[in-house]
């Protein structure tokens, strides 16, 4: 079992929801610039980019994953680490989503739940194609086995 990563295009998938959570704050702040804090809003958008690609990129290499025949392992986190091992026979569906601007860069969002309790086990970003059929592959695998 070797460590993986999600697909590059998790950074800017992270970035953006940064942006999208930030987005009405920041609007309401730059209507309650004064004429003299005008000067520094560019350096004010600049170092609020830099923040939120910077914490896109910790996330994208904090959330790493392996995988054996038997079993899916994913650790994330920098302070609050969360480890999931997720056996491939307990698996009971992997939901992949491809929205149209996840095309060009040949990955898909996927979400991988145990149970029926409504919330995924776990959810990979921006996962590369191959990775996303390679677990598909040992799930099926792994519950076509006969014991």
């Amino acid at each position: 079992m070797t460590k993986q990563h999600q697909s590059w295009f998790a950074i800017v998938v992270n970035f953006f929801s940064h942006i999208k959570i930030m987005i009405w704050p920041i609007i309401l702040g730059l209507f309650n610039i004064k004429n003299d804090g005008v000067i520094f809003l560019p350096l004010i958008v600049l170092g609020m980019f830099v923040v939120f690609i910077g914490s896109a990129w910790i996330q994208w290499l904090f959330f790493t994953f392996e995988f054996d025949d038997n079993e899916l392992s994913v650790k994330q986190g920098i302070f609050n680490k969360k480890q999931v091992h997720v056996p491939f026979e307990r698996i009971q569906t992997i939901s992949r989503t491809v929205p149209f601007y996840y095309q060009p860069f040949q990955s898909v969002r996927l979400q991988i739940d145990t149970s029926g309790q409504g919330k995924p086990e776990v959810v990979f970003d921006a996962l590369s194609l191959t990775q996303a059929d390679i677990l598909e592959q040992k799930r099926r695998s792994a519950q076509n086995k006969t014991y």
